[in-house]
């Protein structure tokens, strides 16, 4: 990385060919290549440090991936239990409801003796079936 820099080469070029009259640039390389490590040495710490805290984030995320995933697979059974009881929900609301409309069926269509006579009578409701006996036993007006 040193050799390629162009200021260096020329710099150590000139001390090859007379070196007794570049003391005073030889010390300048040689503080150029100290300031050069030590920047270097400081990049490299830079660096290690990154790594450390990336090391250190990556440990916790992976700790939050275990987290999650071992709260999914307690999740499950109990999402499929749920769904199962949803199910069994669901097909007792339809007995239910057929029940009901069988029971609404069955108390429109009722059977009542008016005077000898036997008629199918659809009743919306009991309260209208004992107004119809009150009136029947009161007589007209």
């Amino acid at each position: 990385m040193l050799a390629t820099s162009p200021a260096l080469v020329d710099l150590i070029r000139q001390l090859e060919s007379t070196p007794e009259k570049h003391t005073g640039m030889f010390n300048k390389v040689l503080q150029a290549i100290q300031g050069s490590k030590t920047a270097i040495e400081t990049l490299l710490e830079t660096i290690q440090m990154v790594m450390e805290l990336l090391r250190a984030d990556h440990t916790k995320l992976a700790e939050r991936v275990d987290k999650v995933e071992s709260s999914l697979t307690s999740v499950q059974p109990s999402l499929v239990a749920i769904q199962e009881q949803l199910k069994l929900l669901q097909t007792e609301v339809c007995d239910l409801k057929a029940r009901v409309e069988d029971l609404e069926g069955h108390s429109k269509c009722n059977t009542i003796g008016f005077l000898g006579f036997i008629d199918r009578v659809e009743v919306p409701n009991m309260n209208w079936l004992s107004q119809m006996v009150l009136v029947v036993s009161n007589g007209p007006g």
